[in-house]
């Protein structure tokens, strides 16, 4: 019983990449028929590799998905008019420095380095260095905002894996 649930499951994965994967490869040729010559072992290598390294499931919540997707085009436009007015403006004042940022999403692997990832997201930062619980954060204006700005971050993060809101923010009483 439990073999035959595993089998299906394993050939709805299949079905569902081999799927995803041609799909794919046919919109980025406009789907051009010759194409197929390279995409067919493409798409089979595609999926091989795709179902060979897999890891655990992420389980998202669909409100922390509509969250997160408000706050990443809110903070890429915020980076990009933060951009422009840097190079219209080469005067716009800047005061680097790196700022020592601790994380509560220990134990949370891929909830925190998806965080990491998602801080370059905040105009004028880049992760420097990652130890632990700890992130080593670049930016280019470090005044209060930045450490606010990773604080949200990580609670729309932590709301978007799905997990307790308080354990986010070590900061939080």
């Amino acid at each position: 019983m439990i073999a035959s649930i595993f089998v299906d499951l394993s050939a709805r994965r299949l079905a569902a990449s081999l799927f995803g994967y041609a799909f794919l490869w046919y919109a980025l040729t406009r789907a051009d028929p010759a194409s197929w010559v390279v995409g067919v072992p493409t798409v089979l290598a595609a999926t091989a590799v795709g179902l060979a390294c897999r890891g655990p499931r992420w389980r998202l919540s669909a409100r922390g998905v509509v969250r997160f997707a408000a706050v990443f085009l809110a903070e890429s436009l915020k980076g990009g008019v933060d951009v422009a007015a840097r190079v219209l403006r080469p005067r716009v004042p800047i005061a680097p420095a790196l700022i020592d940022y601790e994380t509560s999403l220990l134990g949370e692997t891929q909830a925190r380095a998806f965080f990491v990832l998602c801080v370059s997201l905040l105009p004028g930062t880049l992760v420097a260095s990652i130890e632990d619980d700890r992130i080593i954060v670049h930016a280019l204006d470090a005044g209060e905002q930045v450490p606010q700005d990773l604080v949200r971050l990580e609670k729309i993060i932590a709301d978007l894996f799905r997990l307790d809101a308080a354990r986010a923010d070590p900061r939080s009483p």
